[in-house]
């Protein structure tokens, strides 16, 4: 008669949600399994917790059902997703359940002011071709405290008139030799991260174009226009 592996269930996973926390992002695991075979087997598990770590049984005793407490903590970002492995005795591999994904982004703004200057009733903002943008958005985290440390990428791309081919992205230049790249600098002072953006490297003084700003947060679009006069 073929074996019959045991049939493990995600029964709680709390503390998957919410803002990230700079100290730490801690969730709670609990499981279960059914076996035809109950208790004339013996038992051991496994958690791939989703960011490279894992955590066997303890030791060489028999896991015993339901299993509660397991802890772990996860940096922010993700998506994360919780793998648990319960084996029998017998020969072959055993069952894997999947939880659902979860990630731990920090808060983010929208890009602030000049761009989207809706007090000048400019949406999307209008600058001068071969002008800097100073692109600017604050990060924070589950208390609401400024986040640093952080490498938020920006890419632009024409979107108006003949958007290019999908994937495309113009040659990205900051006017600042602060930045590296197109990576934004954390400005401690204001408690945001900014990036000066070079107009001139654009390929047109009268489209409009998206900022694209991504990291361990929600990604920011924001769209700003061009003239030449």
């Amino acid at each position: 008669m073929n074996n019959v592996k045991p049939t493990p269930s995600i029964d709680s996973l709390t503390g998957a949600g919410g803002t990230a926390c700079i100290g730490g992002n801690t969730v709670t695991l609990g499981f279960s399994w059914t076996d035809p075979a109950g208790a004339n087997d013996t038992y051991d598990y496994s958690v791939n917790w989703g960011d490279g770590s894992t955590t066997p049984a303890s030791g060489s005793s028999a896991a015993t059902s339901p299993v509660t407490g397991l802890q772990h903590t996860y940096a922010a970002g993700g998506p994360y997703t919780i793998k648990v492995t319960v084996n029998d005795n017998d020969t072959g591999a055993g069952t894997t359940v999947d939880s659902s994904s979860f990630s731990f982004l920090y808060d983010v703004t929208g890009v602030l002011q000049p761009v989207n200057d809706t007090q000048a009733h400019q949406d999307p903002s209008i600058f001068k071709w071969g002008s800097t943008i100073p692109v600017k958005i604050r990060v924070t985290d589950c208390n609401g405290t400024s986040v640093a440390g952080l490498s938020p990428t920006i890419t632009v791309t024409k979107v108006n008139p003949n958007p290019p081919p999908d994937g495309y992205a113009e040659t990205t230049q900051s006017t600042s030799a602060a930045d590296t790249g197109n990576t934004m600098r954390y400005d401690a002072l204001a408690g945001q991260y900014i990036y000066n953006l070079a107009t001139k490297p654009l390929t047109d003084g009268t489209a409009t174009y998206t900022i694209k700003i991504t990291g361990p947060f929600s990604t920011v679009y924001a769209n700003f226009g061009l003239k030449t006069k």
